[in-house]
């Protein structure tokens, strides 16, 4: 495996590490015994999660020493791990040429981190990498880190000539993430950090993207493994950013895991919220419970329930499709039920573009009226129903059989598909099935 991909195995065990604040080394262990549904963890970022875990004292004070803004314990959490994987590499593996590891950090910052974050770890590593060709060996320095007296971390607390106040009774941050800096420090690089990885996997989400870079974007993000998910979507009552906010206390009072994203849809934004379902409450609890936040008048979408990062795209592309499908049923199903499935927008989505509808009603619901064969009579029966507007004598009389033959021929077929020929929505769902079958089959 390549080592840039060992890098972003062990960036993702270091982050939880900090964020759990657990130890490097009992988590370690916990992931190589029981990888889950990842493969397992790469020689090279056991190696590097090792490294960092038995020199972090010595690599903090390195990155300490030579940055100009921020100390270790005020950067955010993605960029002080890349920097101490770096770090690590510089200073303690001489396999890896400085540049490359600088150079893989910064490809590391440019996909996980804030916009300024790359200029401030390519700068804080170029001094690391010029102090290191022009002083003692990485053992001297911890031999002098050892001599100092074990009071040294209470002086570093104390403000210092940069303002450091990550003491402060703030210092956590309305983002949570360990060591953040408060309010006071927005302009820190880094600061967004846990935003910016939330930004960039939705980013991947709504542009079909579910690669194993997408699976490690959300491992930082809680997202374990092979997890189930499933996407609400609407539009929201008073701003996107509150409901936003609602939507996720709810989950998590819920027992669940929530992240949210804004996404246009024509002249409106919508709310997605993609939630990791814990305990009881099911799908349509959360839905209802949540509806106050969505405005009242417009539709909410319920997207099916799915597994993995592959299963969470499909999830929630379903659930734009069907805010945007929305319209079109409104014209024949009156009210629109609220929330409204996926599944009940089916023919509509698949006409605006929905690979995944299209393949459902071809699949699924041509295909189990074709699944008995060509000598079958039930794709027949059920075409030439639909054609003659849904009249049973007629049908009868076409195919040359008993009325009560077609309704057994059509019971049979809902059965089947799950659709039932007989009711006027219902029917429309079989007539796009049958089309796009045909289609696909010629």
């Amino acid at each position: 495996m390549a080592r840039s991909t060992a890098r972003k195995r062990a960036l993702n065990t270091l982050y939880e590490a900090d964020e759990k604040s657990q130890d490097i080394l009992s988590l370690l262990d916990e992931r190589i015994a029981h990888p889950g549904a990842q493969t397992p963890l790469p020689d090279y970022a056991i190696e590097i999660v090792k490294g960092v875990a038995e020199h972090r004292r010595q690599i903090d004070m390195t990155l300490d020493e030579h940055s100009t803004g921020w100390k270790v314990r005020r950067m955010g959490v993605v960029d002080r791990n890349i920097l101490r994987i770096a770090a690590w590499e510089i200073l303690f593996n001489d396999d890896v040429p400085d540049k490359v590891a600088i150079d893989e950090a910064l490809a590391l910052a440019k996909t996980l981190c804030d916009d300024d974050s790359p200029a401030f770890i390519h700068g804080l590593l170029s001094a690391v990498c010029t102090a290191k060709n022009a002083a003692p060996a990485p053992e001297s320095v911890a031999e002098e880190a050892d001599e100092e007296s074990s009071d040294s971390d209470a002086a570093a607390s104390e403000p210092t000539d940069e303002g450091d106040v990550s003491d402060s009774p703030d210092s956590s941050g309305a983002s949570g993430m360990p060591g953040a800096p408060d309010s006071s420090d927005s302009a820190a690089p880094g600061i967004t950090a846990t935003n910016r990885v939330r930004t960039v996997l939705f980013e991947c989400l709504f542009n079909h993207l579910a690669d194993e870079r997408v699976e490690s974007l959300f491992t930082i993000l809680g997202f374990e493994h092979d997890f189930d998910c499933y996407t609400i979507a609407g539009y929201p009552a008073r701003s996107a950013a509150r409901t936003a906010k609602e939507i996720e206390k709810i989950v998590a009072d819920f027992g669940g895991m929530c992240l949210t994203a804004k996404r246009p849809i024509g002249n409106s934004t919508a709310v997605v919220a993609l939630i990791r379902p814990v305990g009881a409450a099911t799908p349509e609890i959360i839905c209802n419970t949540i509806a106050p936040s969505f405005a009242a008048d417009r539709p909410i979408a319920l997207g099916p329930q799915r597994t993995g990062a592959d299963g969470a795209m499909r999830s929630i592309q379903a659930t734009l499709y069907c805010l945007q499908a929305a319209p079109a049923l409104a014209a024949t199903v009156q009210p629109l039920p609220r929330p409204l499935r996926t599944d009940d927008a089916l023919p509509e989505r698949a006409l605006i573009g929905d690979a995944d509808a299209r393949d459902e009603l071809v699949r699924v619901v041509y295909g189990s009226l074709t699944a008995a064969g060509p000598d079958d009579p039930t794709l027949l029966t059920v075409s030439t129903f639909l054609k003659f507007g849904g009249s049973l004598e007629t049908t009868a009389k076409e195919l040359n059989v008993h009325p009560n033959t077609i309704r057994y021929r059509l019971k049979r077929a809902a059965e089947s598909t799950g659709w039932d020929a007989t009711d006027p929505r219902e029917a429309y769902v079989l007539i796009t099935a049958i089309a796009l079958g045909r289609v696909a089959e010629a």
